[in-house]
């Protein structure tokens, strides 16, 4: 338990696309990655085009007369809001026995050698598919999941009858040389033969020269790739930086998986053979075009006009009335209450002067037209306010 929580953590924070040797990761949990190659062995050259009678296609030293029992599990992306989808594709394969037809779907079928493949994180998944032969019939597997165990059996164990060929002659035969060890030059030493050279080989080796291959045993023929993408069908469309959605199949990708290193076609999938939509040099992965910023439409509605604003002007308005009556009655400090004063006088003030009439008990005269004693109208009082007025 303590090395599959290692495994994982050691994975976080990494996720995108890596390629594995199964050679090199038998028992190891993978992941979790957005895309994981899986290739048989580095040292294996595969061309597919080519028959394998023209292919190195021996086993590794290390696992030749040996039975070899190599279990995998893979790990995608987890699900979180959405459901995550596991997809497999067999770029290449070759797990073949010399001794069966093309191909075959069973144990029974397959002999020495083939892959199964388990719907789950281990061996006890109730889904599982035994494939085998110079090819496959069923390159592409997806289902929804997080997890995909792979289990490959090749017997490489030689038949005690079989004959070895006969060995060379050994003969002694004089070597002439042609060149000088450069490991043999030292400072000073004098040779008239060129300084032999060495030529970098593939994944930046240094060839050097080995004893030919003499086992010429027939074992079976073992060699895979295999992508295992971690998609989705949640997303509605590309959305630029985030994630890719295939034209065809409609899966939703990471867009680390976009024109990745490793040319994966991460849209294919068993109903949608020819989704190229991650590798293209259309839309939407514009493979090997330079990015460029495509700005985006809008619509602009013109905005109401804005009403006009009152407040500036009536706080002005204010501000200059409050300065004059301010100036005012610093100027002449005694005309306001001398002005007010003379109020007292005016009948509407002076409630006082505002009688009954004499007409009746409920009625009474106004305060500027009050009645005399015998219900005639009292100008007196009519006289006074206009005289206070005017003055």
């Amino acid at each position: 338990m303590n090395y599959l929580l290692g495994c994982f953590l050691l994975s976080v924070g990494v996720y995108g696309a890596k390629r594995y040797y199964a050679s090199e990761s038998c028992g190891h949990v993978l992941g979790p990655d957005q895309l994981s190659v899986i290739e048989f062995d580095e040292d294996v050259d595969y061309d597919k085009r080519a028959p394998s009678t023209e292919q190195d296609l021996q086993p590794p030293i290390e696992l030749r007369n040996t039975v070899w029992e190599c279990t995998i599990i893979v790990s995608g992306m987890p699900s979180t809001t959405v459901q995550r989808m596991i997809g497999i594709h067999w770029r290449e394969f070759h797990v073949w026995d010399l001794d069966i037809e093309t191909t075959g779907e069973s144990v029974e079928e397959c002999g020495k050698t083939y892959v199964t493949v388990y719907q789950g994180s281990d061996r006890s998944a109730k889904n599982k598919w035994t494939i085998c032969g110079k090819d496959t019939t069923r390159l592409y597997f997806e289902w929804p999941g997080d997890y995909v165990t792979f289990y490959i059996y090749a017997d490489f164990r030689r038949n005690e009858s079989y004959s070895t060929p006969s060995t060379p002659s050994t003969t002694t035969t004089t070597t002439v040389a042609t060149c000088v060890d450069p490991d043999s030059v030292t400072e000073g030493s004098v040779t008239q033969l060129p300084i032999c050279t060495t030529k970098k080989g593939k994944r930046g080796k240094i060839e050097t020269t080995t004893p030919p291959d003499l086992d010429t045993y027939p074992y079976p023929e073992v060699h895979f790739r295999v992508d295992v993408t971690s998609f989705d069908y949640a997303c509605n469309e590309s959305i630029p930086g985030e994630i890719l959605k295939c034209n065809d199949s409609g899966r939703c990708l990471d867009e680390s998986l976009m024109c990745d290193f490793f040319f994966s076609h991460n849209c294919k999938s068993e109903g949608f053979h020819e989704d190229k939509s991650d590798q293209t040099k259309d839309g939407p992965a514009y493979c090997g075009q330079k990015k460029t910023t495509t700005p985006v439409p809008t619509t602009t509605t013109e905005a109401p006009p804005v009403p006009f604003n009152w407040t500036p002007i009536a706080a002005a308005v204010g501000s200059l009335l409050a300065i004059l009556a301010l100036c005012w009655c610093c100027w002449r400090p005694g005309y306001l209450p001398w002005r007010l004063s003379r109020l007292r006088n005016v009948p509407f003030f002076n409630t006082q002067r505002c009688v009954c009439c004499r007409r009746g008990p409920t009625q009474c005269c106004p305060c500027l037209k009050c009645c005399a004693g015998d219900g005639s109208e009292d100008t007196y009082f009519g006289t006074i306010f206009i005289k206070i007025i005017w003055d």
